[in-house]
């Protein structure tokens, strides 16, 4: 009585849930997307400047310009649920109601009203659009076991397409008076590719043929295999380090030696590398648990210098 949640195991959670509704998980919502933007406009800038096609420049197609680098189109690679997609209401109503995280559930929320876009996001996407940039919404929203159309009538990529399409993305081939570029959506369907992403990440860097996923007989618009010409990479953009760079998901990697391997990386983060606040669930939860939360808290304990972690710092 008086508790959000009766279940314990979903006590931590709670908490999680409800910074990632704070202003301040908003206001970083915000300012990875004003960050993205701006590496958009000095991207665009240095096209204008071009003399060569050494860096970046523009190049005429489909009735407009598309930007490139040394011979590549120049893409953008995006998670989509708390990256560009607000899932904490999901979460929240999970909680609220004690209730399960099933394929059903999750494919309601996708189709509810309450399936929002973060601030910023969709003014970011449609940005790299206009800017002549293509896209690439790469997702793990997946069938797990039994097929989500069997219940809902609809695939996960059917779903999402809609989905995107309703809160303002751009879901394909967008032309406008001065520029051209395309937007591409992958479902990792789990069951083939496994959780990693970093096998579509390859595909779209240097080109070649992706499987879709064994529900694409069930989509009403997924072809079965997808062929890519190769990219140059400008930005990734993820909630999880693991939609960042496989670097982050090696075998001898832990709670702790990814923060070593973040800090790193100090150069990339807001360049090439834009991440999102997730507090709730995915591979920080994951490792934590992995290392052992009171081990990992008697690693970094200010009290005692003797640890290696201050190292780190």
């Amino acid at each position: 009585t008086g508790v959000y949640s009766p279940v314990a195991d979903y006590e931590y959670l709670v908490g999680a849930a409800a910074w990632q509704m704070s202003a301040e998980a908003h206001a970083l919502m915000m300012q990875a997307f004003n960050i993205a933007k701006e590496n958009v406009d000095e991207m665009a800038a240095a096209a204008d400047a071009a003399k060569d096609q050494t860096g970046y420049y523009w190049q005429m197609a489909n009735g407009g310009k598309q930007l490139m680098y040394q011979g590549k189109r120049v893409a953008v690679v995006s998670d989509i649920d708390d990256t560009l997609v607000d899932g904490v209401h999901y979460t929240a109503n999970i909680l609220g109601r004690n209730g399960e995280w099933t394929n059903k559930s999750f494919a309601d929320f996708v189709m509810s009203d309450g399936c929002t876009a973060l601030p910023g996001a969709v003014e970011f996407i449609n940005h790299c659009v206009e800017n002549g940039i293509e896209v690439y919404y790469v997702t793990n929203r997946y069938d797990q076991g039994s097929s989500v159309s069997e219940v809902v009538g609809k695939t996960f990529y059917d779903i999402s397409m809609e989905s995107m399409e309703r809160l303002g993305f751009p879901t394909d081939d967008k032309t406008s008076p001065n520029y051209s570029a395309s937007v591409h959506l992958l479902v990792n369907d789990n069951k083939i590719n496994g959780s990693s992403k970093e096998g579509i990440r390859q595909i779209i860097a240097t080109g070649g043929t992706w499987a879709t996923g064994e529900r694409v007989a069930e989509s009403k618009a997924y072809p079965e295999k997808l062929q890519l010409n190769s990219h140059h990479i400008a930005m990734v953009v993820g909630d999880d380090l693991n939609d960042i760079s496989q670097i982050f998901s090696a075998e001898d990697v832990d709670a702790v030696s990814r923060v070593e391997l973040a800090i790193e990386n100090m150069d990339k983060w807001g360049a090439e590398w834009i991440v999102l606040p997730n507090a709730v669930y995915g591979s920080s939860v994951n490792y934590a648990t992995a290392y052992g939360i009171t081990d990992l808290f008697r690693y970094f304990d200010y009290t005692n210098k003797t640890t290696d972690a201050w190292d780190i710092y």
